[in-house]
């Protein structure tokens, strides 16, 4: 993927910047983002156990489950620079000024989801999800991320019983990837 990326590069389809950003959103992606993201759903389905157990009875709700979990409680906080002067009830929000995007509200948003503050894995996926981003800046990981998450809940749920959280569980910044340091976690007997 590196590799692509260098010659995209080369050929003038990406600038420096660009190059830049997607590395380090690949190696950051790829180690971090998967792991506090499984971390969340954990943390989601001790707070439901009737939905894990929903889950654990119905595999095949699998992917929905990753849906849920992604618009529920997702990992990422999404930064970008304005690209032209942008003006908003008011504010004048300067061209390259930083901006980050909580995708955790946007996604909880009664306008884009009713009852968005509920857990539910039977939920069709009726709005946009951005916590892969959009557009030019979508996640090139997007499909394995989904995938390595189905197979984990699924492996977990069809094994385990509903995780229930068993101490402190201490987080990481808000910014960037969000989600726990440490989550001491067990599992209820079946």
């Amino acid at each position: 993927m590196i590799a692509r990326l260098l010659h995209a590069h080369r050929n003038g389809a990406l600038d420096t910047d660009e190059l830049s950003g997607l590395v380090v959103d690949l190696l950051i992606a790829g180690f971090n983002t998967i792991s506090h993201q499984l971390s969340l759903a954990l943390i989601a389905f001790s707070y439901h156990p009737h939905q894990w157990m929903l889950l654990r009875e119905h595999p095949e709700l699998g992917e929905q489950a990753v849906n849920e979990v992604l618009r529920y409680s997702p990992t990422a906080t999404i930064w970008r620079h304005t690209a032209a002067d942008l003006h908003h009830k008011g504010l004048l929000i300067p061209a390259g000024t930083p901006v980050h995007l909580s995708a955790h509200a946007a996604h909880r948003d009664p306008h884009a989801c009713p009852d968005g503050d509920t857990f539910d894995i039977t939920r069709g996926r009726s709005t946009p999800l951005l916590a892969f981003g959009g557009g030019a800046h979508y996640c090139p990981g997007a499909a394995l991320a989904r995938t390595e998450l189905a197979e984990a809940l699924t492996a977990l749920a069809s094994r385990l019983g509903p995780p229930r959280i068993t101490g402190p569980v201490t987080w990481r910044p808000p910014v960037g990837v969000s989600g726990p340091e440490t989550l001491p976690l067990s599992f209820h007997p079946l």
